[in-house]
């Protein structure tokens, strides 16, 4: 695939959604709040990207990101049938106090696994809290090699950059 090849290996994208029909429409949907805050990326990040200018945009573009709904439950748990994915960023657009963001699968992830306290260790997720990543809406950016963190936490069917 040819954005495997073209993808950051320095930072990748997490964005936690509500939207129960996320995988079926391709496009997520985030309160501005909650979008790219200090306090969920990297500050070289958040200062070229935060203000989503058409060069901040075009940078997030090169990062995989894991779309996830929000667990079923607190502490790091959800159910086993529950499945995030790997994707690319296709469009971001500000739409009232909402950020869109138009999407590509590719490939899905059973999201119990980034919940593993031992593999959210190398996907750089807080799961040791009630209210962990994975349960509240936010798009952050974290500083991780996405494709090492697959290959540390053993989760196979991920398409990786030569």
């Amino acid at each position: 695939m040819i954005a495997i090849q073209s993808f950051s290996k320095e930072y990748y994208q997490l964005i936690v959604t509500c939207d129960e029909d996320v995988f079926s429409t391709g496009v997520v949907s985030v309160i501005a709040n909650r979008a790219l805050t200090k306090y969920n990326v990297p500050p070289e990040i958040f200062d070229r990207c935060s203000t989503l200018t058409e060069e901040g945009i075009a940078e997030l573009k090169r990062f995989p990101a894991i779309i996830c709904k929000e667990n079923t439950e607190m502490k790091g748990v959800t159910s086993p049938d529950q499945y995030c994915m790997l994707c690319y960023i296709q469009k971001v657009m500000k739409v009232g106090k909402n950020i869109k963001i138009a999407f590509k699968p590719i490939a899905p992830i059973q999201q119990l696994k980034l919940c593993d306290k031992r593999n959210a260790m190398f996907f750089g997720l807080n799961m040791d809290c009630a209210i962990t990543d994975l349960n509240h809406s936010a798009w952050s950016v974290r500083k991780v090699n996405v494709f090492e963190a697959f290959k540390e936490a053993g989760i196979p069917g991920i398409p990786m950059p030569v």
